[in-house]
């Protein structure tokens, strides 16, 4: 009866979805094709990381990294690299050949996953293109303490701690996760594992306070670090080299929010995300010991954004908004340990209409300006009808862009 539960848990219709149009309203009443995952069904499943719960839901692939680093998401049949990953409505960086490493993530502190189907560009700009999937966390609602430990074969073992302090003003809450294990190997007639160990550990303090009614603000800090142990087989053409080494990884979010709901039809949010991911890798040939490989890499992303709802007319919505995107990277992939930086500028507009009781139209218009590769419009349109408690049709039509990213601008293919 389990999966069935959870089944049921996952498509209620009276739950609130903040992913698809940016504001809260109801799973029934959102006219894109979207997908809930709640927490419960997260728990039920046993998943302690994010792949193993996203290769679980219809619709969804988990596909393979290259080189077996990792994986990835795959919505629609479109590559990972179109899929847009936030945190908290947030993007997190750091992808491997297009990939985002979905290991990265804990499932300890999951709230629920939103996942919206098709262009999002509309209000999310690049990477969109295929779908979004936005990683909600738990808010503490009471002071509270919890430990949790999973111990399995290969010396997997997952450890997890968090507390809660709420007050009538400040709440504070904490998540610690240290997850490791010796990994595994499908080919033992080939030199090196088929997952190499590694040990990660992951720290999420936040502090929200509200000082007076209509005021709330919060800071939160994600830190993730992971230590790899590689050794593998190395073939090139008739020739193969067998290396160890080390592999180390570290990324860190800071998320600041102000949130002003004091008038009756105006919200506002002002929004400032900065986020670091560096990775270092060496590897030394088995036999000599000399050094093989070497790479360093480092990518920052830098953003501030402003939006605001308005609901001054009956049964309409509008939400607009505009930020400012700051993202640089430094390798020694690219030939030399020059940073290559690129902004963009945007701005966004959507307009939520209920003519009917029953029936839903949202249209959505954004604009990015990048100094690197020009600009995109990018226009959204969408309609729900709710047949009747069991029954909807939905009907949605976007466009969508895939900008280059740093790996496609400077690396050559040759």
């Amino acid at each position: 009866a389990v999966p069935l539960m959870a089944q049921q848990d996952s498509v209620r219709l009276d739950e609130v979805m903040v992913t698809a149009t940016r504001t809260e309203r109801l799973l029934a009443s959102v006219p894109m094709p979207v997908q809930m995952i709640q927490a419960s069904t997260i728990r039920s499943s046993g998943s302690t990381r994010l792949q193993d719960i996203l290769g679980e839901q219809a619709g969804l692939v988990v596909v393979p990294q290259v080189n077996g680093l990792g994986n990835g998401i795959q919505i629609q049949g479109l590559n990972p690299d179109y899929t847009l990953i936030l945190l908290d409505g947030e993007p997190l960086v750091g992808r491997y050949a297009g990939t985002l490493e979905l290991s990265r993530i804990t499932t300890s502190r999951i709230k629920k996953i939103e996942i919206v189907r098709g262009p999002s560009s509309s209000l999310y700009g690049s990477e969109a293109l295929a779908g979004v999937i936005n990683i909600i966390t738990e808010q503490p609602l009471s002071s509270r303490a919890l430990f949790s430990a999973r111990y399995g074969s290969r010396n997997t073992s997952d450890l997890n701690t968090s507390a809660s302090l709420v007050g009538p003003k400040l709440r504070f809450d904490i998540m610690a996760n240290r997850y490791a294990t010796d990994g595994y190997d499908f080919s033992p007639e080939i030199f090196g594992q088929t997952v190499a160990p590694f040990q990660n550990y992951t720290l999420l303090p936040r502090l929200t306070w509200t000082p007076a009614a209509g005021h709330e603000f919060q800071t939160s800090l994600r830190w993730f670090s992971e230590h790899q142990l590689n050794a593998y087989q190395v073939v090139n053409g008739t020739d193969s080299i067998r290396v160890k080494g080390s592999g180390d990884i570290s990324d860190y979010n800071f998320n600041n929010w102000y949130r002003y709901t004091g008038m009756k039809d105006l919200q506002l949010t002002a929004r400032f995300y900065a986020t670091r991911y560096k990775t270092r890798t060496q590897l030394d040939k088995l036999e000599t010991g000399e050094l093989h490989y070497s790479d360093d890499f480092t990518q920052n992303f830098t953003r501030p954004e402003l939006q605001v709802v308005w609901t001054g007319w009956q049964n309409q919505r509008i939400t607009a908004g505009s930020g400012y995107i700051h993202e640089s990277v430094q390798t020694t992939r690219y030939g030399d340990r020059t940073g290559r930086h690129q902004n963009t500028g945007y701005g966004f507009i959507q307009h939520e209409w209920d003519p009917l009781e029953k029936l839903t139209l949202v249209s959505g218009l954004r604009y990015d300006h990048n100094d690197t590769y020009g600009s995109q419009l990018s226009p959204k349109l969408a309609a729900g009808y709710r047949v009747g408690n069991k029954l909807s049709l939905k009907i949605s039509a976007g466009s969508g862009f895939k900008a280059p990213d740093f790996r496609q601008l400077y690396l050559n293919f040759d």
